[in-house]
């Protein structure tokens, strides 16, 4: 049986989400709270990507390490099954992806 080697790095981890999408409100938030408590190896961070006010109200409820979460607004969501509206540079799942870099 071959064993998966353990992933291991001294670099910071940056890991943008998007805070406002997918099926259940709040559960990036969740997850990335939860995480952010976590002791790990190296260094992770955390960008939570949306309404910055919804954002920071839903994190002043909740139990987190602020040091490793930012929020970045973004004020429109793409609501799924609907037509993706034409001002995607304002979707939180568009400027998501617009900080991660390879």
């Amino acid at each position: 049986m071959t064993q998966t080697p353990k992933l291991r790095s001294e670099s910071p981890v940056h890991i943008a989400v998007d805070a406002m999408g997918g099926y259940v409100r709040g559960a990036a938030i969740d997850a990335v709270v939860s995480a952010s408590r976590e002791r790990v190896d190296a260094p992770v961070y955390f960008t939570l990507v949306g309404d910055e006010e919804e954002i920071a109200r839903a994190l002043s409820e909740r139990s987190h390490n602020p040091e490793r979460i930012q929020v970045v607004h973004a004020p429109r969501v793409a609501t799924l099954g609907l037509p993706v509206p034409p001002e995607r540079e304002e979707l939180s799942v568009d400027v998501a992806l617009s900080l991660i870099h390879i």
